[in-house]
């Protein structure tokens, strides 16, 4: 039975070992700037909170499928926390992005910095 929301396992992100490395461009909507996850660190506290697997609708998944691939119904809108390698160090952040099973994650953005009040 689907629910509110999906809770998926953490997720480790990697070191660099090369030109394959995968990580993430993550929009800060702020300032604009577009940073990366802290390499060695890890997606916590994932949580799919509209589209397959829940029980809510994911209104863009149409958008999503048309701009990446993948069907309507297989795309996820997705929160977690992870840190954020910025120019004044890694900064904890509630990040949100879309992902589709066989597309992976993209439009990684930071929704709050966990480290201001």
């Amino acid at each position: 039975m689907e629910s509110e929301i999906l809770r998926l396992p953490d997720e480790i992100i990697g070191r660099s070992l090369g030109a394959k490395a995968k990580n993430y461009d993550i929009l800060d909507l702020q300032s604009g700037e577009f940073y990366h996850l802290s390499e060695g660190s890890r997606l916590r506290d994932i949580q799919v909170f509209a589209g397959k697997g829940t029980r809510i609708e994911f209104r863009d998944a149409g958008k999503y499928a048309a701009r990446y691939g993948g069907e309507k119904k297989d795309w996820q809108h997705v929160k977690g926390k992870g840190l954020v390698d910025t120019s004044e160090g890694d900064r904890p952040a509630e990040l949100h992005w879309v992902q589709c099973e066989g597309i992976g994650k993209q439009e990684m953005f930071v929704k709050r910095w966990l480290d201001e009040s």
